[in-house]
């Protein structure tokens, strides 16, 4: 019975951050630009799989010294990369992603690109990966701004790229969303 208890604690823990993230209110600048980035929650649950990588680590290569073999290294070079760079990247997108969103454009800091804007009068596409909860916004003039579904605020983008991309983009997208 005990092996039951962890993971539906740990499932209920996730369903309670993805609520709570899923209610946070949206944070406006002083320009009036609307701020999208990642709720607290979200962050929480970033520290929680880095400390579960750490102690994943250190289980993995608590077994090879006790095993005293060589060829094990591999295996926990293996498993420090996921269970610790993994989570790792995913705290740098948590902490430093930012996005601003106005009537004009959609402006994106993240780690992984330089700063970008893509103007609402120029996007051809919007998708939206189910798979790995994305909005990608594309143009023709620049590379893609991809904005995380999770970020706070999602509502708030939505209504702004109703009211500024034609209706084709957005029914794709509407269709992308079901």
């Amino acid at each position: 019975m005990k092996n039951f208890a962890i993971p539906i604690v740990v499932s209920l823990a996730i369903f309670v951050l993805f609520t709570v993230a899923s209610r946070t209110k949206v944070q406006k600048d002083e320009k009036d630009n609307i701020i999208l980035k990642y709720p607290t929650t979200i962050k929480l649950l970033g520290l929680g799989f880095l400390i579960l990588g750490c102690w994943g680590t250190l289980f993995v290569t608590n077994t090879a010294i006790q095993k005293d073999d060589k060829d094990i290294i591999l295996l926990v070079l293996t498993c420090s990369f996921f269970f610790v760079l993994l989570p790792l990247s995913l705290l740098l997108e948590f902490f430093y992603a930012k996005y601003l969103i106005n009537d004009k454009s959609i402006h994106s800091d993240t780690p992984w690109t330089r700063k970008r804007e893509i103007k609402w009068k120029d996007v051809t596409e919007i998708r939206y990966s189910k798979s790995l909860r994305l909005f990608v916004i594309r143009n023709n003039k620049t590379k893609p701004i991809r904005v995380g579904g999770m970020v706070a605020g999602v509502n708030a983008l939505l209504s702004i790229i109703e009211q500024q991309v034609s209706s084709d983009i957005y029914t794709k997208l509407l269709d992308d969303l079901k």
